[in-house]
């Protein structure tokens, strides 16, 4: 699903579970829906939301890497082709749009990695000792940076969006 904001469009997609590391038809369906919806976005700023970044502590999970390639091509105004069957293209040279950044769960633990060559951002998310811990996300396009501030146990980050 997606959702607007003042000034952002946020995509929210399943990725389904860590057992199941290989592109499934549920999973290719959410990105060709991804896909399309981002044709036709007039948002100047996107987010992509999804839950499993990471299969285990350094692999990353193939819809993951799938995320990455749709990113690249949607920032970059070229096309992405699927290889599922039947492979289908999205051409985005016609958008205007920019995704932002990614923000992820599952891996309970912080995190900033790139994807297609935005931050994806992984918050601990967890209890410890009975206190919760999240982060309250404050974007600042101006100045091009994601302000994660730390409600519990941890630090506070602040993630460059240039």
């Amino acid at each position: 699903y997606s959702f607007d904001t003042l000034n952002t469009k946020y995509y929210v997609l399943d990725s389904y579970t860590d057992y199941e590391p290989a592109m499934s038809d549920y999973k290719w369906t959410q990105l060709k829906w991804l896909c399309e919806q981002l044709i036709i976005n007039d948002s100047k700023h996107s987010v992509i939301m999804f839950h499993i970044f990471f299969l285990n502590e350094t692999t990353r999970n193939t819809f993951t890497d799938v995320i990455g390639k749709i990113i690249t091509a949607y920032n970059n105004r070229s096309s992405f082709t699927t290889y599922d069957a039947p492979s289908e293209t999205f051409n985005f040279s016609a958008c205007s749009g920019r995704i932002e950044y990614c923000l992820c769960g599952h891996s309970h633990k912080d995190f900033v990695e790139q994807l297609g060559g935005v931050p994806a951002i992984g918050t601990i998310n967890l209890q410890a000792k009975g206190v919760p811990n999240f982060d309250m996300l404050f974007v600042d396009y101006d100045n091009d940076i994601v302000k994660c501030i730390r409600v519990g146990t941890g630090d506070n980050r602040t993630i460059s969006l240039a």
